[in-house]
């Protein structure tokens, strides 16, 4: 189910939607003759692009996802939770860039709690798809090399997704208070996993993809990107809905 899930969900990501359309258009055009079919297709491939990667759509909506979950209180914490994100395993570049960018961002923000609470413990969740080494053991790597003693840090390898880390991670911090790292993105969705669950924990979220500034109405691929999230997203917190896990 989970793989399924995974596969559905790429066919529904902007980028793919759109070259499908695209792709469709251009057979219709090339190999049949039907040409005005092949040119609807194309019309609604290249404007669905453009839709997606319009920054004063995209951007509201994706800032309205990002803005649902308060910034870390500074309330005590006896567990900092950081949700694993992307990683890879490539041994010809630095440590620090096995991680990706709010993967990066999340280790940081959860080590900076950390460092708040005394004593308390960093759990680091993620598994390792396609791969011998997991999200978790690299995020433990590079938590130790900025500092962090090996004796503070939990390892969670196992989870695939964020219900599966809520599931992991309640069996560690039982009814004990700790803060819930995540991207800011995704922490609608975690947090409503976390709370089905009935644990006790404080938001954090990082890695804000939107900030404020001036309004562009041009295009761009970095918009593009933000529609995958935003939508990933959405799809991610229906799925958790239908199962009754958020």
């Amino acid at each position: 189910m989970f793989l399924v899930k995974k596969i559905i969900s790429v066919f529904l990501m902007p980028f793919t939607f759109s070259l499908l359309f695209l792709l469709i258009g251009l057979y219709y055009l090339w190999f049949t003759k039907k040409q005005k079919r092949g040119k609807y297709f194309v019309s609604a491939g290249f404007l669905s692009l453009i839709v997606f990667s319009f920054a004063p759509l995209i951007n509201p909506l994706l800032s309205d996802l990002e803005r649902n979950n308060t910034v870390y209180d500074g309330s005590k914490v006896e567990y900092v939770v950081v949700l694993g994100g992307v990683k890879n395993s490539d041994p010809t570049i630095p440590l620090s860039n096995h991680l990706s960018s709010h993967s990066l961002s999340r280790l940081i923000e959860g080590i900076t709690i950390q460092r708040k609470n005394a004593g308390s413990k960093l759990i680091l969740s993620g598994y390792g798809a396609n791969s011998d080494i997991t999200s978790a053991e690299i995020m433990e790597k590079v938590a130790i090399s900025l500092g962090v003693d090996p004796v503070f840090i939990i390892t969670e390898p196992n989870p695939r997704d964020t219900i599966e880390e809520s599931m992991y991670i309640s069996k560690i911090v039982k009814d004990k208070k700790f803060a819930l790292v995540t991207s800011a993105f995704h922490m609608r969705r975690a947090s409503a996993i976390f709370k089905k669950r009935g644990l006790n924990f404080v938001t954090a979220p990082t890695y804000y993809m939107v900030k404020r500034s001036g309004i562009n109405l041009v295009p761009k691929p970095g918009t593009l990107s933000k529609s995958h999230t935003l939508i990933s997203e959405w799809l991610g917190f229906i799925w958790a809905k239908i199962k009754g896990e958020a």
